[in-house]
């Protein structure tokens, strides 16, 4: 049976956490066995608690402080031992029914990484956070000669090989647009496939912000100069 490593970062949702953990948990996976690994980033709220009836079911892996969502994924891919690593965002705005369509598509293609690219209506989402995706997205498709739709998308399949290799240093929502620059970079190829989205809006808990896109901007550069100076 092959092995998919479910990697959660989690920061603060106490009320959403323990319906996500039930449903991944319960999703068919055919030929696919899963591990759940949930790094809780220094979570100041009841989360903890509300995860504590599904420790014997997951590897729970524990920051006493908050280091960011890039931080918490690089503390999940040390204990990942899976064929494959997907990102689950631990609100509700991904659901794991769309998982085994992600896992489909990165065995059709053999690509490095599939982008869950969300199809619900635009104008249900923040209207500046979608403009600024667009735009980090058109930045690295004019860049690289790519055609993404969605490169601030939650929902990231990776071969864990592939992404294992990558140097890695973001911290935050950052993770985001480094990983996406370090895979074209290295000529890996990354596919997309429709996903299902139900945006949070910031007072209900949406933490990315619009310094979040100028670090993104910054790991986009950093990662040009570490092209261009070999």
């Amino acid at each position: 049976m092959r092995l998919l490593s479910v990697i959660i970062p989690v920061f603060n949702e106490e009320d959403t956490i323990a319906t996500i953990l039930r449903e991944v948990l319960a999703q068919p996976l055919l030929g696919w066995e899963k591990e759940v690994i949930l790094v809780n980033d220094g979570s100041t709220d009841g989360t903890k608690r509300a995860l504590e009836p599904f420790f014997p079911q997951i590897h729970y892996l524990e920051h006493p402080r908050s280091r960011g969502k890039g931080a918490a994924i690089r503390t999940a891919l040390v204990a990942a031992s899976g064929e494959y690593v997907v990102i689950q965002d631990a609100d509700l705005e991904y659901r794991p029914k769309d998982i085994p369509a992600l896992l489909s598509q990165i065995e059709r293609t053999k690509a490095a990484a599939v982008y869950g690219t969300r199809k619900n209506d635009p104008h249900k989402r923040n209207s500046f956070y979608a403009l600024g995706n667009w735009a980090l997205t058109e930045l690295v498709n004019v860049v690289f000669s790519a055609h993404l739709r969605d490169i601030g998308t939650g929902y990231k399949l990776f071969n864990a090989k592939t992404l294992k290799s990558l140097s890695l240093r973001g911290n935050g929502f950052d993770f985001d647009m480094e990983v996406t620059t370090l895979l074209l970079l290295n000529g890996r190829s990354i596919r997309d496939v429709p996903v299902s989205y139900e945006p949070r809006d910031f007072a209900h808990g949406k933490k990315i912000r619009a310094r979040d896109g100028f670090a993104m901007l910054i790991s986009f550069a950093r990662c040009l100069l570490w092209r261009n100076t070999g």
